[in-house]
This record gives C-alpha cells, structure tokens and sequence, in this order.
C-alpha cells in the first residue's frame, strides 16, 4: 500500500492549506495511471521554470487556481524579462514545478544565511578593531 504525504501551504492572506498527496508503492500504480498505460500514453512533462521569452531558468507563478481535479491553472511570470504565459497544468506538472520552486526556494535560504554571516563576521570584527585602537567613546552609546 502506497503512502499519504501532507505538504501545508501558507497563503498570503497568513490562511494555511493543507494538501494531502498519495504516493504508490512500488509496483502499485494508481488507477488513472493504469488507464494511460492502456492507452499507449506517453507521460510528457513541461518544464515550467523554462521562460518561453529567453530561455531563463527563473520563472514562478502569480497566479494559480484549480479548474478541476488535478489539473491547475497557472498564470506565470518571469523576472528577467517579463514573459508572462497562463495556461492549465496537470497535477504531476504542477507538484514538478512545486519541487523545483522549493528547491530552488533552500538556495536561496542558504545563500543568504551565508551572506548574513559573512556581514556580521565584518561588523564584529570592525567592532573589535575599534574596541582595541579606543576608537569607540562612552558618547558614541
């Protein structure tokens, strides 16, 4: 038996989601799965961080609304040089995009936690440096 994953979404209104997700086992294959093996389906996946204008790698959503189930319509934005493109998505395209956009998402958490140390490692040892050459006055305080 697969297993049910819960991912919470905050919106900017500071109201939470939650959305629960089921992930099939190994060799369990959902039913809407089986139907497109049948068919001779071909599983395509748009790479939605691709702007469609110059090619970067940036682009996010403004907008999205669910039009019916499992399928999302996106309104998109890239920052680079303001493409803009709306259209419906499918869920597995979606939750893809969602992946990219979180991992992309801890970059750029990591990346400030480095720079913010970098910064207060300068300040400290400014500080210091003006600690030791009395460089700091009881008025500055």
């Amino acid at each position: 038996m697969g297993e049910f994953h819960i991912k919470r979404i905050v919106l900017p209104s500071g109201k939470t989601v939650e959305i629960v997700y089921y992930q099939a086992s190994d060799g369990e294959r959902p039913v809407s799965d089986l139907r497109d093996i049948e068919a001779g389906a071909e599983l395509y996946v748009r790479r939605l961080e691709l702007c469609g204008g110059c090619g970067g790698e940036r682009v996010h959503p403004t907008e999205w609304n669910e039009v019916e189930e499992m399928r999302w319509q996106l309104a998109l934005r890239c920052p680079d040089c303001e493409w803009r493109h709306t259209d419906t998505y499918d869920a597995h395209e979606v939750e893809r995009f969602d992946d990219v956009l979180n991992d992309a998402t801890d970059r750029l958490i990591e990346e400030l936690d480095r720079v913010t140390r970098e910064n207060m490692n300068e300040a400290v040892d400014r500080f210091r440096s003006a600690l030791e050459s009395d460089g700091i006055m009881p008025f500055d305080f």
